[in-house]
């Protein structure tokens, strides 16, 4: 479980840091729309949902989801 919660904290990071170099655009509302239901599930203990739709929005960015040891 701690590996997972772990897993969740660094993508919401990751996303935050390519957020930040966005400017506003539709793609931007969308994946910080999937961005919030993945923190969602992380937070409500559905963590592997979770993992799946911030890493999804991460890619909606047009970043690449980084494993952090």
């Amino acid at each position: 479980m701690a590996n997972y919660t772990r897993r969740c904290t660094d993508l919401s990071n990751q996303f935050e840091r390519a957020r930040a170099e966005m400017a506003p655009s539709l793609q931007l509302e969308q994946a910080s729309a999937l961005y919030a239901q993945g923190v969602a599930h992380c937070s409500g203990g559905a963590r592997l949902q979770g993992i799946d739709e911030l890493t999804a929005a991460i890619r909606q960015l047009g970043a690449i989801p980084r494993v952090t040891l």
